[in-house]
């Protein structure tokens, strides 16, 4: 639909302001239904390691795009912290998602390490670099990183972007201590 607002010979100005309509209204439920589902708990992530968590949101994303994601690396340990694997699923498949929503052309990687007590999540996409065609989706992606800042800073970690010329990618830092 955002394709259709764009002025085109095809589309009327009238009917581009109507679609214009849609698409706040649109925008606004789905950020409602966002807003709603925050707390939901997928049951499978209940219980959950780090690696299992990472896996199912690459699962996901493939089930919602039909894109495969190479994941790679790994805590290296049966790590089980509930509320971390949900926080590191939310914040692999919104990064996903964002890159297939900004650059869908590219090509998606998860990457995750565990080095000196750190735990290292990157969500990389490789190809062109995302391109915003919108204040609407320039806002929505802030938003976007403010969450996922938010939510990784929960437990002490740290999120960084990095944009290229040839993509993007974004990395979450978390203290986990020794993990044996």
């Amino acid at each position: 639909m955002s394709d259709l607002v764009t002025p085109r010979p095809d589309v009327s100005p009238e009917m581009r302001d109507a679609l214009t309509k849609i698409l706040d209204l649109v925008g606004s439920v789905l950020d409602e239904v966002r807003n709603l589902s925050a707390g939901l708990v997928l049951p499978e992530l209940e219980h959950a390691t780090i690696d299992e968590a990472l896996q199912l949101a690459t699962k996901r994303y493939l089930e919602i795009t039909g894109r495969e994601t190479v994941l790679t690396g790994g805590a290296g340990t049966d790590l089980r912290i509930p509320d971390l694997s949900i926080c590191l699923y939310r914040f692999v498949l919104e990064g996903l998602m964002n890159s297939y929503r900004h650059a869908h052309g590219n090509s998606h990687m998860v990457r995750c390490s565990f080095k000196r007590g750190r735990l290292f999540v990157a969500v990389v996409d490789i190809g062109q670099r995302p391109v915003l065609s919108s204040k609407r989706e320039v806002q929505r992606a802030r938003l976007g990183k403010v969450s996922q800042k938010r939510r990784v800073r929960t437990f002490g970690g740290r999120v960084r972007y990095f944009p290229r010329r040839n993509g993007s990618f974004v990395v979450a830092s978390l203290p986990i201590g020794n993990v044996d």
